[in-house]
């Protein structure tokens, strides 16, 4: 096991298709270890095995919920129940980013970071590979795009944007992370949408953009190492 090395993936919905993704990832990568963040019920109806810890969130009460969603804003740090994570209490991205800026807050002291969505079956080592990578890249993902903004002509700002399903990172380019209350990050995870709905910052962006900042060098990687469901938003 790396100690130095975090890798999780969610099971909040979709429980057939995040046991495929997760099979295939114990069937290609042996000597990794895999943290699964999901429901308490979920558990028993997912692969077991050495290489997984799974994580889940606690039921409580409305009362309870809503004591916390009144104070969380404030805090440095929160834990999560059930009620951040079920569809109809929350938008997708809401959710996500609440899960995703507990992780990372949570996590940041790891020198590496990976995420993959149960959209991803693997059809070789393709994580082992990502590691390798690292060793000359801080930001690798199979899509990065770069969103010129342009005032008269000019470019006067760039952003980036990772396919959010599969990417590695080194949280330490990102300070952000540990600077920000985990509200305050789960914002920045988030992106901003326009008046008209569209977004303007896509999720995850910001952080990208702050490793890139910090001379983080990036890469893509060929999506040969696996299959993937095309990213509804990235």
């Amino acid at each position: 096991m790396n100690n130095n090395l975090f890798i999780w993936t969610e099971s909040i919905d979709s429980l057939e298709t995040c046991r495929e993704s997760i099979d295939s990832f114990l069937k290609f990568h042996k000597d990794l270890h895999l943290n699964v963040f999901t429901l308490q019920e979920y558990i028993k109806l997912l692969p077991v095995s050495k290489n997984i810890t799974y994580y889940s969130f606690s039921k409580v009460n409305l009362l309870i919920h809503l004591k916390k969603r009144f104070f969380y804003r404030h805090k440095k740090i929160f834990s999560l129940d059930q009620r951040f994570l079920i569809k109809k209490n929350i938008n997708d991205f809401d959710r996500k980013s609440f899960l995703w800026a507990y992780i990372l807050k949570k996590y940041k002291n790891y020198s590496l970071i990976v995420h993959f969505s149960n959209k991803i079956i693997f059809s070789d080592s393709a994580l082992s590979y990502l590691v390798k990578k690292s060793h000359e890249y801080d930001l690798i993902s199979t899509i990065i795009l770069e969103n010129k903004k342009r005032k008269y002509g000019k470019i006067i700002n760039y952003s980036y944007a990772v396919d959010h399903n599969f990417f590695l990172f080194k949280p330490s380019l990102v300070p952000s992370i540990v600077r920000s209350n985990q509200y305050r990050l789960a914002k920045l995870i988030k992106g901003e949408k326009k008046g008209n709905g569209r977004l303007k910052v896509r999720f995850f962006a910001e952080i990208c953009r702050e490793l890139i900042a910090n001379n983080g060098k990036f890469t893509e990687i060929n999506k040969k190492y696996f299959e993937s469901l095309p990213p509804s938003q990235i």
